[in-house]
This record gives C-alpha cells, structure tokens and sequence, in this order.
C-alpha cells in the first residue's frame, strides 16, 4: 500500500490505464459533489444509517484483479 497526493494519483493512473480508480465517498456525494472521470463509485460508508460497507472489499476484489492496480 502506498499514499498518494492527488498529483501522484493523477500522474500514476495516467501511467496506468489498466489502474482501476475506485470512489470511496457515499452516492450522496458521488452525485452532489461530482466524480472524477473513470472513477468506480463503492462507498465505503453511505447512508441512510451511515453504517460501513460490509461487502466493500468483496466488491472491491470484484472490481479488480491480482495485476490490475487499484487507487481508493
């Protein structure tokens, strides 16, 4: 795992078209707040009960692959 600033995310998932790019915000703010372009929206928390995701990282494992990278 690695932190990013958003310049290194932009810069890396340019580097790496096969980068998966996923949106971790609630569909509220996905809507409201816009999205970045590409990106795959899998809320970590969302509401109405504001409880976490508990099928996140099942969805997460689904949206990528062992040699597709993945950017949060």
């Amino acid at each position: 795992m690695q932190h990013l600033t958003p310049k290194e995310a932009q810069d890396f998932l340019k580097a790496n078209p096969e980068a998966v790019f996923i949106d971790v915000r609630s569909d509220i703010e996905h809507m409201f707040v816009g999205h970045p372009l590409g990106s795959m929206l899998i809320p970590w928390v969302d509401g109405p009960d504001w409880e976490i995701n508990p099928d996140f990282v099942a969805q997460v494992k689904k949206a990528a692959s062992a040699n597709r990278p993945v950017v949060l």
